[in-house]
C-alpha cells in the first residue's frame, strides 16, 4: 500500500521512510495542505497517517477533510495525549480506524500499519465488487462517475487534457432477437475483452449500461480519441458470434475532450452521445 504520513516533527518522518521504505511506498508531508495536494495527485493512498497536533489545521480537521476527499483510505491519528473527547471527536469526524500514542516504537507502528493494510484491502475487496460489471468485469457505471471527480481536479490543476469515448452496439437487439440472450452476454463479454485489449493500460474502460460502453482517456487529446476510436471499430468488427450464422458486430463511437468540449462529467458525456449518435444514424446502425 501507498502509505502518507504527516506530521511536522522531521526526524520522525525520517525515522518512517527509513524503517518502513522496504515494507511500504512511503510518503511524508509536513502539514495539512502539503498532505491534501499529495493526495490529489497520481493514485490514492490507501493509509494515511496524520500527527494530532501540528501548525495550522490540526490532525482532526485534515482527516475529516480527507474523509470526505478520498472516502476508501484508512486514517491513522497519532497523538501525545489520550484523552476521551479528543478519540470521540476523530473518530466522529474524521473516521479514524486506529490511533497510536507518542511516543512509540517501531514495533508498535508496524502492528498499527498492518491491520491497517488488512483493512484497506478488505473494503477494496467490497468496493471493487460494488464498482464492477458482472458479466464484462469491467468497470461500471457508479466507478467513472466516482473517478471522474478525480480526473477533473488533476487535469484543471496541471491544464491536461483527456477524453472520453462514449460507444453503443449497433443492432444489439436484434442478436438476442435472433441467437438468443446467451450469444447476446458472449457477445458483450467479448466486446469487453476486445476494448480492453486495444486501449491502453492507463485508460479505463466501462460498461456504462446494457450495450453501452465508455472510455476514459488520461492525457488525451481530440487527436488520440480519434485514432483510438478506429481500433476500436476494427478490432470489434472482427469479432464473430453465432455457430450456423455467423454474426460480425460493429459499434458507433463519439469522443469529448476536456476542456474543449465540456468542463464536468454531463457536459462530456452529452457531446460524446450526440457525436456517437450521429454516427450511427449516417450509418444506418440504429
Amino acid at each position: 500500500e501507498r502509505i502518507l504520513f504527516v506530521d511536522d516533527d522531521t526526524n520522525l518522518l525520517e525515522s518512517v521512510q527509513r524503517n518502513f521504505r522496504r515494507q511500504y511506498e512511503c510518503h511524508t508531508a509536513s502539514s495539512a495542505s502539503q498532505a491534501l495536494e499529495m493526495m490529489g495527485e497520481d493514485e490514492p493512498f490507501g493509509i494515511v497517517v496524520a500527527d494530532m497536533r501540528m501548525p495550522g489545521e490540526n490532525g482532526i480537521g485534515f482527516l475529516e477533510r480527507s474523509r470526505k476527499q478520498f472516502p476508501d483510505t484508512v486514517r491513522i491519528m497519532l497523538t501525545g495525549f489520550a484523552d476521551m473527547e479528543t478519540a470521540l471527536d476523530a473518530i466522529n469526524r474524521g473516521g479514524v480506524f486506529s490511533f497510536l500514542q507518542k511516543p512509540f516504537d517501531t514495533v508498535d507502528l508496524n502492528t498499527v500499519l498492518a491491520a491497517a493494510s488488512d483493512e484497506y484491502r478488505r473494503l477494496r475487496s467490497i468496493q471493487l465488487d460494488s464498482l464492477t460489471d458482472p458479466l464484462t468485469g469491467l468497470y461500471n457505471r457508479r466507478f467513472i462517475e466516482r473517478e471522474f471527480h478525480r480526473l477533473l481536479e488533476v487535469a484543471r490543476r496541471h491544464q491536461q487534457s483527456f477524453s472520453v469515448i462514449f460507444g453503443d452496439v449497433n443492432g444489439f437487439k436484434s442478436v438476442n432477437d435472433t441467437l438468443g440472450h446467451a450469444k447476446g452476454d458472449e457477445l458483450l463479454k467479448r466486446i469487453a475483452d476486445s476494448m480492453v485489449e486495444t486501449c491502453r493500460g492507463s485508460d479505463l474502460v466501462c460498461r456504462f449500461g446494457g450495450d453501452e460502453f465508455l472510455v476514459v482517456m488520461e492525457s488525451a487529446e481530440e487527436q488520440h480519441a480519434a485514432r483510438l476510436i478506429e481500433r476500436l471499430q476494427e478490432a470489434i468488427g472482427g469479432i464473430s458470434v453465432g455457430e450456423t450464422t455467423t454474426f460480425h458486430p460493429s459499434i458507433s463511437l463519439g469522443y469529448a475532450t476536456y476542456p474543449e468540449d465540456g468542463l464536468d462529467i454531463q457536459e462530456l458525456l452529452q457531446v460524446a452521445d450526440g457525436r456517437m449518435y450521429r454516427q450511427k444514424s449516417t450509418a444506418g446502425g440504429l
